[in-house]
């Protein structure tokens, strides 16, 4: 998740929410006269006196019809919480920049087609959809990842966000997702604890790929990865995914539970988010410091159970001692050149460099914040840049697909990358590469070779017991 305008605050509206409504009427209120089965006016009514009320049908008194529109108001207003708002925010924060002269669609060329593409950062589970349907806003899913010959996303998994969430300097003493956990009906325990969230976010996961059928396979060992390739020889509608967790923060601050995570199926971590960490500085954080030795302790055992470390937001500092202490190469899921584009969030020619020789990936992001513009353009400006910085091995896709900013591109128009890339007259193997070659070659080397597997384990349950 990157910073294109601040997420939703948890202390306003900001949030989604919802009730089912429930339409409230108002009965009339007529009587007609009766008689007695002899012809007699009824006892208590005088005779002749067709319209008198009956006792039993009085008027709504002032009190009781307050009450009414007090609960059709907190039905209404459940039902904004809880239906409408945490849709629109999706909508309105996760869009795509409009086509212009500048931001144009190109003919997707028939090399698209027999590309391994690869995207290293999409944060599509924070949002309440489901992956296996084509959404009509937001940026990822299998159907759109299908439509763009996208063949491996890795999928990152955010689980707190500071309230004025800047690239500048920001403190985790607030959180501005527990609104939004509670609007889209997550389980009661997600609304406590990080820790929950990244759980609750892995079960999606694997929901989805035991409902897709073999059309989805989660990516957690060497041979996944192979057997990815080998199935979409035969089949290109298969997709691969992989778990990535965007801030350390959901360990709760235990080196134990790094074991839990990996039974979870998460094979990335990054140590920081948008704010310092038990573990690291972030580079929006407040003291921007380095690894603490208990992040040093942190990266040891990351590296024994190959989990590949993510400096994406992490400090200049953390940066340095990642490439001090590390003994294996590290990504940098998602940013942008400092020199094509002058802010906090971007990395400086000599980072790019030193990580590259170390081995590392840069993922060039497709936002504003990361390219300085808004059309594919704008991204292949930032890869060509790269490509002639650190060479052709370094470079990879790292969109930040659904983190809460806007696109020029959804994952069905991936192609439009290729076409621009071709345009500038980027060669063949270099376009291979960056398209998702290099992610492939980099998992093949640095994945796990025996199987951690999903936990099934039920002792972490999502239930309000959990959460209280």
């Amino acid at each position: 998740m990157s910073q294109d305008s601040n997420p939703p605050d948890d202390s306003s509206e900001d949030r989604d929410d919802d009730l089912p409504r429930e339409h409230f009427g108002s009965g009339s209120h007529t009587s007609s006269s009766q008689s007695t089965s002899r012809g007699s006016p009824r006892v208590g009514r005088p005779a002749g006196d067709e319209t008198s009320p009956d006792p039993k049908k009085r008027p709504l008194g002032p009190w009781r019809k307050a009450g009414i529109g007090a609960l059709a108001l907190a039905v209404v207003g459940g039902g904004l919480f809880f239906f409408v708002i945490p849709q629109y925010v999706d909508r309105s924060k996760n869009g795509l920049y409009p086509l212009t002269t500048e931001n144009i669609h190109l003919p997707v060329p028939p090399l698209h087609k027999d590309l391994f593409v690869a995207d290293l950062h999409a944060d599509t589970l924070l949002w309440n959809r489901d992956i296996l349907k084509e959404s009509h806003f937001g940026h990822w899913d299998v159907p759109r990842m299908v439509k763009g010959n996208g063949a491996l996303q890795t999928l990152s998994v955010v689980t707190k966000s500071p309230k004025g969430q800047n690239y500048e300097r920001n403190s985790g003493d607030t959180d501005a997702l527990t609104t939004l956990m509670v609007a889209q009906r997550w389980p009661v325990a997600t609304w406590s604890s990080l820790k929950q969230r990244a759980f609750h976010q892995s079960q999606k996961v694997k929901e989805a790929v035991v409902a897709a059928e073999g059309q989805l396979i989660w990516i957690q060992k060497k041979q996944d990865l192979e057997e990815l390739r080998l199935a979409r020889a035969e089949d290109s509608s298969v997709v691969g995914v992989w778990l990535s967790l965007e801030g350390s923060q959901a360990l709760e601050d235990s080196l134990d539970a790094i074991d839990e995570f990996q039974s979870w199926g998460y094979r990335m971590m990054a140590p920081t988010h948008f704010f310092d960490t038990a573990w690291a500085g972030s580079r929006h954080g407040e003291g921007k410091g380095g690894l603490t030795e208990k992040g040093r302790e942190w990266l040891r055992r990351l590296e024994e159970k190959s989990i590949i470390i993510d400096g994406a937001h992490a400090s200049e500092a953390t940066l340095r001692d990642l490439l001090k202490y590390a003994t294996k190469p590290f990504l940098i899921s998602h940013g942008g050149v400092k020199a094509v584009c002058d802010n906090n969030r971007n990395l400086s020619d000599e980072m790019l460099k030193a990580v590259a020789q170390k081995g590392g990936l840069i993922g060039v992001g497709f936002w504003s914040d990361a390219t300085c513009g808004k059309s594919v353009a704008s991204v292949v400006n930032s890869i060509t840049y790269l490509v002639k910085l650190i060479g052709a091995d370094s470079v990879a896709l790292g969109s930040d697909f659904d983190g809460y900013v806007s696109s020029p591109i959804d994952a069905a128009d991936l192609g439009q990358i290729t076409a621009q890339l071709q345009k500038v007259g980027v060669p063949e193997p270099t376009i291979r590469k960056v398209m998702g070659e290099n992610v492939y070659q980099f998992l093949l080397k640095h994945l796990p070779s025996e199987p951690a597997g999903v936990t099934d384990e039920t002792e972490l349950l999502e239930s309000e017991d959990a959460g209280n």
